[in-house]
């Protein structure tokens, strides 16, 4: 919200142009540099930032369920956690 916030009060005097379509800089394509720029609080970084984090909560979850199953010696949750877990991976990554 606050990349958001900062990008609408920097930018809201420019007129959008529809018509012309613009990616994201290359520096805001890695996760070193969205975390570099982010620091600096930049509104493209912070937003590019939030989106990095909803991307990771549900692996993390996924990985703590792993953990705990693990440690619980569940091991029918831990092999159905762990197929997710894998399948997360895959879709993240674009190997399937």
């Amino acid at each position: 919200a606050w990349g958001g916030a900062l990008f609408f009060v920097r930018t809201n005097t420019l007129p959008p142009d529809y018509h012309l379509f613009t990616s994201e800089p290359v520096s805001l394509r890695s996760v070193h540099g969205i975390l570099t720029h982010a620091v600096s609080f930049d509104a493209k970084s912070l937003i590019q930032f939030g989106i990095l984090l909803l991307i990771c909560i549900p692996i993390i979850r996924v990985l703590a369920l792993l953990v705990s199953f693990f440690t619980q010696r569940d091991w029918i949750y831990t092999v159905i956690t762990l197929l997710v877990f894998v399948i997360l991976l895959f879709s993240l990554l674009g190997v399937m």
